[in-house]
């Protein structure tokens, strides 16, 4: 490569721009300008790597920006378009006036990112989303204080088939005091380490092809305010069960186009009779909006049921086959939203047909019952943590690995201690 152009693109910082030439030299440089993009993002995946830490999984050898979660991350309510905003991002840590001093906070609400803030001015350098700061795979492997925030920042350009729709863009989860802006203008906060959340930032978007700036700034007390933490605690004060923190992005980032009036989330609800419920939310139904459900059994139609959009609809399958932990069979459902009988909305999901009881004894202790039956309850308490990717395990691989390990060994549940897996570890 031209140490010019590896200079250039090193000063850059490694960010992607697009440059259109003119005139009489214009195809030329462009292919200049096409051929320095593919060589900056080489540099930026070159220059990533994982901190070093003693002990490391097999599946984190696999991982790079370039692959990094590339799944779809809400396996119960999919669409088929979809972006997706993993992968190298800016990074920087900005420290407060006044140092902390240690102790408790009386109140979590009372987060660096109230009122006023100023973003930085200079980055750090690359992290790689979604692993945590603090991980080895983020490629930083960093303690965020108390008093300090972190703050990200990446472009992105909104497909062009996506222009006559609404863009959500969803985070599956942020520890723990989050804002996010797009192009300068904020469009939303959450706060909560665990859960996903999504702001609809249509109109905070510039026209065209044009790079869309994405800032989100994090504040996480980590286990000195009182809000949710789970094992998490900072070094000085881990005790005993007490694991390293996850400040900032720990899932995946990702946008979806979605219409005026859309499917927002589903509540399914199964009989093991083969009954089948399904109240789906709605951004914006109007009088005479229905809701159509059809399921399918290995790509073949077997029921549908449809009814208005503010109602449960009921779908009835034939010949029903029983969910468990042996034969865990899955039925595919795919949910429309039609407006005077034109689809307008649809998304795909899954059920699993069981029925969990608990049937009291007198002469004994109570049972747990699974359809009806008995069941004895073989598993490990599982932490959910890994040693190069902290609460993130390092691929959909690595997920699929541990709960396939779990079965193979007999057991046939997880008691899940205090963490939220990824949607996808539950699929």
């Amino acid at each position: 490569m031209p140490d010019s152009i590896l200079r250039a693109a090193k000063q850059d910082g490694c960010r992607e721009k697009r440059t259109v030439g003119r005139g009489r030299f214009g195809a030329c440089w462009l292919l200049t300008a096409v051929v320095a993009l593919g060589w900056s993002a080489e540099i930026c995946a070159q220059n990533w790597k994982p901190v070093a830490i003693p002990i490391r999984t097999p599946f984190a050898e696999n991982v790079s920006p370039a692959n990094v979660w590339p799944e779809y991350p809400r396996p119960d309510l999919r669409r088929r378009e979809w972006l997706n905003l993993n992968g190298l991002w800016d990074y920087a840590v900005i420290g407060r006036s006044r140092e902390w001093k240690g102790g408790r906070l009386e109140n979590a609400r009372d987060s660096l990112l109230a009122g006023e803030v100023q973003p930085p001015s200079r980055w750090s350098g690359k992290i790689l989303v979604p692993f945590c700061i603090e991980s080895s795979l983020s490629g930083v492997g960093q303690i965020v204080r108390p008093d300090q925030t972190l703050w990200y920042r990446r472009t992105f350009q909104v497909p062009e088939g996506w222009r006559d729709r609404r863009v959500v863009l969803n985070f599956e989860a942020v520890d723990w005091h989050c804002r996010v802006w797009v192009n300068g203008r904020e469009v939303g906060e959450h706060r909560g380490g665990y859960d996903p959340f999504s702001f609809d930032i249509t109109d905070a978007l510039l026209p065209g092809e044009a790079d869309q700036e994405l800032l989100v700034g994090v504040w996480d007390p980590t286990n000195i305010g009182d809000q949710a933490v789970g094992k998490q605690s900072l070094p000085e004060m881990r005790r005993g069960y007490r694991y390293t923190p996850t400040t900032g992005i720990w899932q995946t980032v990702w946008l979806e186009p979605v219409p005026e009036n859309a499917i927002a989330g589903l509540r399914i609800v199964p009989s093991i009779d083969g009954q089948v419920r399904v109240q789906a939310k709605t951004t914006a139904a109007t009088p005479g909006t229905r809701i159509e459900v059809v399921a399918s059994e290995n790509g073949r139609p077997i029921a549908r049921g449809e009814g208005p959009a503010e109602d449960a609809v009921v779908c009835r399958i034939p010949n029903p086959k029983l969910w468990t932990p042996d034969e865990p069979h899955l039925y595919d459902l795919r949910v429309r939203l039609l407006e005077q009988g034109r689809i307008v909305d649809e998304v795909e999901s899954y059920v699993g047909l069981r029925e969990i009881a608990i049937k009291t004894n007198v002469d004994g202790p109570s049972q747990i019952l699974l359809n009806g039956r008995p069941i004895f309850q073989f598993g490990p308490l599982d932490q959910g943590y890994w040693p190069d990717g902290i609460l993130t395990p390092p691929s959909d691989e690595a997920a699929r690995f541990d709960v396939a390990y779990l079965k193979e060994i007999g057991c046939n549940m997880v008691r899940v201690h205090v963490k939220v897996h990824p949607r996808r570890w539950y699929y």
